[in-house]
């Protein structure tokens, strides 16, 4: 079957997703854990002053309940993961995640929450990067304009390394700039599903962008 649901908080808070089975273990990001650097494509960024992004910080994350059970109900399963990993349940998400959407459902998640709306945090959003990892038919999502920042881009960014089916990824409108860039660089080289990437308004200098762009249109025929 397939399923529209939309949810709505307010105005410019809106989550729609398509309801449309099970997805592997993705990357695990821990106190260890290094972003590669991107082949060749990057060279021409490696003398910026930009400080690089040390994801070596990145908070550990404990996906057990995802890696063990596989993918759950989509709300349950965020609170189950917020509980896991000692962080507050955004109420906004809380209230357009349908009880009874099944991540095995969720096709399209398009989400558009600025940060002075609600701060989820470098860890808050990993958890929410980690949640829609694992929903394996998700083939379009859209984080824009929600305030991620260059070292939250280079962590969520490898958990859709491998993932069976993301093909459209709006980043639109966030903070981010060269570091952010090369990881994005460092996926769309990596998963071949990729097809399309939006990073208007974003900090992305204009010969990285084209970098990224010139790997999909590639792709694309």
């Amino acid at each position: 079957y397939q399923r529209r649901v939309h949810g709505s908080y307010s105005p410019s808070k809106l989550l729609n997703m398509s309801m449309g089975t099970s997805f592997g273990e993705t990357v695990s990001l821990g106190n260890s854990t290094s972003l590669p650097m991107v082949g060749s494509h990057s060279s021409s960024f490696k003398e910026s002053t930009e400080k690089p992004v040390d994801v070596s910080a990145t908070p550990v994350v404990d996906a057990s309940i995802l890696q063990h059970q596989g993918p759950g109900y989509l709300r349950e399963s965020y609170v189950l993961l917020c509980r896991a990993n000692n962080v507050k349940c955004s109420s906004l998400i809380l209230s357009i995640f349908d009880p009874k959407t099944h991540m095995n459902d969720v096709m399209e998640v398009s989400m558009e929450i600025t940060a002075s709306q609600v701060y989820l945090g470098w860890r808050g959003i990993l958890v929410l990067g980690y949640l829609l990892s694992y929903c394996p038919k998700l083939h379009t999502l859209s984080l824009a304009n929600m305030g991620i920042t260059n070292k939250e881009m280079a962590s969520i960014l490898p958990l859709f390394e491998t993932h069976p089916s993301l093909s459209y990824l709006d980043l639109s409108g966030n903070t981010i700039s060269i570091s952010g860039g090369k990881a994005l660089l460092w996926l769309v080289e990596r998963n071949k599903n990729v097809l399309v990437v939006n990073t208007k308004s974003t900090g992305i200098p204009t010969a990285l962008e084209s970098l990224v762009q010139q790997v999909l249109i590639d792709r694309r025929g």
